[in-house]
Protein backbone atom coordinates (compact mmCIF):
# COMPACT_ATOMS: atom_id res chain seq x y z
CA UNK A 1 0.00 0.00 0.00
CA UNK A 2 2.99 2.33 0.17
CA UNK A 3 2.98 2.91 -3.58
CA UNK A 4 -0.79 3.25 -3.96
CA UNK A 5 -1.80 6.76 -4.95
CA UNK A 6 -5.41 7.87 -4.94
CA UNK A 7 -6.93 11.35 -5.19
CA UNK A 8 -7.18 11.37 -1.40
CA UNK A 9 -3.55 10.49 -0.63
CA UNK A 10 -1.28 13.37 0.19
CA UNK A 11 1.80 14.03 -1.87
CA UNK A 12 4.82 15.82 -0.50
CA UNK A 13 5.38 19.35 -1.73
CA UNK A 14 8.74 20.99 -2.29
CA UNK A 15 9.60 23.80 0.09
CA UNK A 16 9.07 26.52 -2.57
CA UNK A 17 5.55 25.28 -3.30
CA UNK A 18 4.69 25.02 0.39
CA UNK A 19 5.85 28.58 1.05
CA UNK A 20 3.88 29.88 -1.95
CA UNK A 21 0.77 28.06 -0.69
CA UNK A 22 1.20 29.59 2.76
CA UNK A 23 1.67 33.05 1.26
CA UNK A 24 -1.51 32.70 -0.80
CA UNK A 25 -3.47 31.57 2.26
CA UNK A 26 -2.26 34.55 4.30
CA UNK A 27 -2.93 36.93 1.41
CA UNK A 28 -6.41 35.47 0.95
CA UNK A 29 -7.25 35.91 4.62
CA UNK A 30 -5.94 39.49 4.51
CA UNK A 31 -8.09 40.30 1.46
CA UNK A 32 -11.14 38.68 3.05
CA UNK A 33 -10.74 40.69 6.26
CA UNK A 34 -10.08 43.87 4.28
CA UNK A 35 -13.23 43.17 2.27
CA UNK A 36 -15.28 42.87 5.42
CA UNK A 37 -13.86 46.15 6.71
CA UNK A 38 -14.43 47.98 3.42
CA UNK A 39 -17.99 46.64 3.23
CA UNK A 40 -18.81 47.96 6.68
CA UNK A 41 -16.93 51.28 6.47
CA UNK A 42 -16.97 52.40 2.83
CA UNK A 43 -19.22 50.63 0.34
CA UNK A 44 -20.89 47.24 0.36
CA UNK A 45 -20.26 46.45 -3.33
CA UNK A 46 -16.56 47.31 -3.21
CA UNK A 47 -16.20 45.31 -0.02
CA UNK A 48 -17.93 42.33 -1.60
CA UNK A 49 -15.53 42.52 -4.55
CA UNK A 50 -12.49 42.53 -2.29
CA UNK A 51 -13.99 39.66 -0.27
CA UNK A 52 -14.48 37.61 -3.44
CA UNK A 53 -10.86 38.20 -4.46
CA UNK A 54 -9.81 36.97 -1.01
CA UNK A 55 -11.99 33.88 -1.39
CA UNK A 56 -10.37 33.02 -4.72
CA UNK A 57 -6.91 33.47 -3.19
CA UNK A 58 -7.91 31.09 -0.40
CA UNK A 59 -9.13 28.44 -2.86
CA UNK A 60 -6.05 28.46 -5.09
CA UNK A 61 -3.66 26.67 -2.67
CA UNK A 62 -6.09 23.78 -2.23
CA UNK A 63 -6.40 23.03 -5.94
CA UNK A 64 -3.81 20.95 -7.69
CA UNK A 65 -2.82 20.23 -11.23
CA UNK A 66 -4.37 17.09 -12.67
CA UNK A 67 -2.39 15.07 -15.15
CA UNK A 68 -5.07 14.23 -17.69
CA UNK A 69 -3.59 13.04 -20.96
Amino acid sequence: MAGLETPLTRRGFPRDVASARAALIVLGIAFALAGLYVASAVDALIGMGVLIVGAFLLIIPFTRDRDEE
